[in-house]
């Protein structure tokens, strides 16, 4: 699977690196590695589901594009794509409705 980097994904970082506050280079990486992370759930992903002729259903994925979810689907025939929407959206609406 192909993955871009975003710019609002690679900026905190480019920020951290250029910063000189971390004491350490274990520091910085621990922050990177959060920095990601967070990214991460912000995104959207897809996911490709096929039904086999014995009914049974398969998730394929997780694809960062629905274009790359859908040449899954080529593979074992016809198949449906899932929007699966970002982790941390999701967190954030259950936290709404409480």
């Amino acid at each position: 699977m192909r993955f871009s980097p975003r710019k609002t994904e690679t900026d905190p970082i480019v920020a951290m690196l250029d910063s000189g506050e971390y004491d350490s280079p274990a520091a910085l990486a621990r922050a990177i590695v959060v920095s990601c992370y967070g990214s991460l759930l912000e995104r959207d992903w897809y996911v490709t589901l096929q039904q086999t002729d014995a009914g049974l259903v398969w998730g394929y994925g997780l694809s960062a594009t629905p274009a790359q979810a859908e040449k899954l689907a080529l593979y074992g025939g016809p198949g449906r794509v899932v929007n699966v929407s970002s982790a941390a959206r999701k967190l954030r609406e259950m936290e709404k409705e409480g």
